[in-house]
């Protein structure tokens, strides 16, 4: 685990808003208990081989990170990452003092960020539900925490609370139709890049996921079980119709040829 008519080309253009409608995937990608001395891992699931551990830079914090090209190719490539939920998988101590796991780390590594960004948390503890997506993210973007504390008195985690769930979904980011101008941030719900033109109608969708893209999360504390999941959509594509003009403007060229 340490492990070409100008004609037909416009009309191309114009059909590639859309896209292949199917079913959203999820993957449950199981559950993880860091324990000491780190980084050592407990993990019960079926993506043992796309999951890795390491310390952080002060060897103080564990780091886990799956492989999202990986799992991706597993299940057939071609999809986009809509959203990332790490929920509490119980067997925790819960009261006061310790309300569920203490999710201090969930980012995105390995990859452009220029799209919308939307944190969200459901469960039992009040004041994270009322918190904004901003606020929600900037607890959750830095590994700064090493041990849980009162979840009213800390701003570097989120206490999940039994059977509580933080999530990152993932919309606006660009698939087709031109190039992306990096100009955006993912982080805290910001918009998506600038268009570059290139005589396509944009298509966006989900984080598309790429070599040596990796989800990494980190909870504070040792010994607390949390649970990963994913859930994919097609990534955007031409839509047959579209495909079929392509089609059609290779035979007028050589027609014309």
């Amino acid at each position: 685990m340490h492990r070409t008519s100008t004609i037909v080309v416009g009309i191309v253009s114009s059909v590639l808003v859309a896209t292949t409608a199917s079913a959203d995937i999820t993957v449950d990608l199981g559950v993880i208990r860091q324990l000491s001395p780190r980084p050592t891992l407990d993990y019960s699931g079926a993506y043992a081989a796309c999951l890795a551990s390491r310390v952080d830079a002060t060897g103080a914090r564990t780091i886990v990170s799956f492989d999202l090209a990986e799992i991706v190719d597993t299940l057939g490539g071609g999809l986009a990452l809509s959203e990332v939920r790490v929920r509490d998988a119980g067997g925790n101590s819960y009261g006061n003092w310790s309300p569920g796991a203490d999710i201090d780390l969930c980012r995105i590594v390995g990859g452009s960020l220029a799209g919308q960004i939307d944190y969200r948390y459901t469960g039992g503890v009040a004041q994270h539900a009322a918190e904004t997506s901003l606020v929600l993210g900037s607890r959750i973007e830095n590994l700064d925490a090493v041990t849980g504390d009162q979840h009213y008195n800390s701003t570097h985690f989120v206490s999940l609370g039994q059977g509580g769930v933080v999530s990152m979904a993932f919309s606006g980011f660009l698939h087709s139709g031109g190039s992306n101008s990096d100009s955006g941030s993912g982080s805290g719900g910001s918009g998506p890049g600038g268009y570059n033109g290139g005589g396509q109608t944009p298509v966006y969708g989900g984080l598309l996921v790429a070599s040596g893209m990796t989800l990494e999360v980190g909870e504070a504390g040792l010994g607390e079980g949390y649970g990963v999941e994913l859930v994919f959509t097609p990534a955007a594509v031409p839509a047959p119709g579209a495909i079929a003009l392509l089609a059609l403007a290779g035979v007028v060229g050589r027609r014309r040829r």
